[in-house]
């Protein structure tokens, strides 16, 4: 793979946005576990120790990094939002997750939610309370959204680093014998992608949001 261009600085040049930049370009070719201080350093052109002035670890930066990520999506007025805004909310994390598929780790493991996340979760409940759902269905529907477009992501992510012919030849081998439905999918299965999937589900959302709240085919 190709390695990233060293952007080198000018020294007293850096800034927390350029560190940022740096890491998040080696994260999408290498992965959260593979990025070092050391490493978003040499990207920079710069000494190891000059990173600290602007994070002071790799949890600063990771934190920094989602932060910025996540400032990029739009979040709706909830005063005047319907159902397909919240839905709208998750399709959204899903474009953000698919371009950065490594930032699912990040999503579930940061233990300092960003502030633009707490904006989003606000957002979303306070739409689903003004549609008359109580605080039990709220949860549910949110946590249902979400943990869609989390699962959809993750799979996503690992599909990215699979050999799928490999991977869909030892399946067949293995089904080979006594699973004729199941060697079937496998055969086909990449002409469902996690779009799809994560489409179906989020239809199903609005159909049981709209049944409940009574919104019929209103947004």
């Amino acid at each position: 793979m190709t390695a990233p261009r060293r952007t080198r600085v000018r020294r007293n040049s850096l800034s927390r946005a350029l560190v940022v930049e740096a890491a998040i370009t080696l994260l999408d070719r290498d992965g959260p576990d593979k990025v070092t201080m050391r490493a978003v350093a040499s990207a920079l052109g710069a000494q190891q120790m000059s990173i600290y002035n602007y994070v002071s670890g790799k949890a600063d930066l990771f934190a920094a990094v989602e932060e910025h990520l996540y400032s990029t999506l739009r979040v709706p007025d909830p005063a005047t939002a319907g159902i397909e805004e919240f839905v709208g909310v998750y399709r959204e994390l899903w474009r953000l997750l698919k371009a950065h598929p490594w930032l699912v780790h990040l999503h579930i493991a940061v233990v300092d939610v960003p502030d633009m996340r707490l904006r989003m979760a606000e957002a979303t409940y306070a739409i689903l309370f003004r549609l008359g759902l109580s605080a039990r269905e709220a949860v549910i529907f949110s946590t249902a959204a979400g943990n869609l477009v989390l699962g959809c992501a993750a799979l996503y992510a690992e599909a990215r680093h699979t050999d799928v012919e490999a991977d869909r030849a030892a399946a067949i081998r293995r089904l080979a014998g006594g699973y004729p439905s199941l060697i079937h999918i496998t055969e086909v299965q990449d002409i469902v992608l996690q779009d799809d999937v994560l489409d179906f589900g989020l239809a199903a959302l609005v159909r049981e949001l709209r049944e409940r709240t009574g919104a019929g085919g209103a947004a």
